[in-house]
């Protein structure tokens, strides 16, 4: 699939008046440049299994001004809450950017978990993580976007926000292009009846050695949903996990009970729970409960789901 951003620029003189005449723009010097770069890609994702797959970026720009254009690349470790260093990742000279899509530029997963320096390999990405791509434009008088503009003033911005640009196809001129990691699993895969047996973990509610046979529903292609009883009386419905790639990430939610705001779950990120993509029979969850200590109750556990 084919994805096409449009980051078109076509800025006219911007009127913007003040009456405390802090802040007056001056139409001939200080009005916003124009800049048009559209990029169309050839996928919306990585396949973390094809350690040859590679995303193919098409450039195409209207204008001629351009007089290079760097490109940032940033790792995204979604289970750790990792937000990695942007790094560079190559520069397009302004006079390869034409309207013929003649400029291409192809990023390999491989050669991008070599280039951040938070990983040292594709054997360290996991499911949900993701490559983010940043363009940053320089005209040929020198002006940059994205940029800060009006500095130390209270209508300081970004010169690409919708603020100074009235259409929402504008918002940003370098959107964030993200692409994540992603496995489709084979339909029916992790789905029906499990023996959900507690490896770890114990408190008031629910402890080590407790088993439960439960069902697991499919709600899209990765996510999985299951209920069980929980602390003697209550039974818990519409727990929710994503099977991604190799790990099962539990996002943050609340399990319908509370003492005050509500309990909630969360992965551990410290030990995630994995899984075979090639294998259903049997895998692990870990998370944190009432990771907020509504209760009291906070205590990490690990859940193992074996198919029967």
């Amino acid at each position: 699939m084919k994805r096409i951003y449009i980051l078109t620029l076509a800025l006219a003189p911007l009127i913007w008046s003040c009456d405390d005449d802090k802040v007056r723009f001056d139409q001939d010097k200080d009005a916003p440049k124009a800049i048009n770069l559209r990029i169309q890609t050839d996928a919306t994702s990585y396949d973390p299994f094809d350690a040859a797959g590679e995303i193919t970026f098409t450039y195409f720009s209207e204008q001629t001004n351009i007089d290079f254009v760097e490109i940032e690349v940033q790792v995204v470790q979604l289970a750790l809450g990792v937000e990695g260093e942007r790094v560079a990742a190559g520069t397009i000279a302004g006079t390869e950017v034409t309207n013929t899509g003649s400029t291409q530029r192809s990023f390999g997963l491989t050669e991008l978990a070599a280039l951040v320096p938070e990983v040292s390999g594709v054997d360290e990405l996991n499911g949900g993580d993701s490559f983010r791509f940043y363009h940053i434009a320089h005209l040929t008088d020198g002006t940059v976007f994205p940029s800060l503009i009006l500095e130390d003033t209270e209508y300081e911005r970004i010169n690409t926000s919708d603020a100074i640009v009235a259409a929402s196809s504008t918002t940003a001129f370098s959107p964030l292009l993200e692409f994540p990691l992603v496995c489709p699993l084979d339909e029916g895969f992790a789905t029906g009846t499990y023996r959900l047996d507690v490896l770890s973990g114990a408190h008031g509610c629910l402890s080590a050695g407790y088993s439960e046979n439960v069902t697991l529903t499919a709600v899209s292609n990765t996510a999985r949903e299951f209920g069980f009883t929980y602390c003697v009386n209550f039974v818990l419905s519409n727990l929710r996990f994503e099977l991604a790639c190799n790990v099962n990430l539990l996002f943050k939610q609340g399990i319908g009970l509370a003492c005050a705001n509500g309990i909630n779950w969360i992965m551990d990120t410290s030990d995630l729970g994995t899984f075979d993509i090639q294998d259903d029979s049997q895998f692990t969850l870990n998370f944190i409960d009432d990771v907020d200590n509504d209760c009291g109750l906070t205590e990490s556990f690990s859940f193992q789901f074996t198919k029967l």
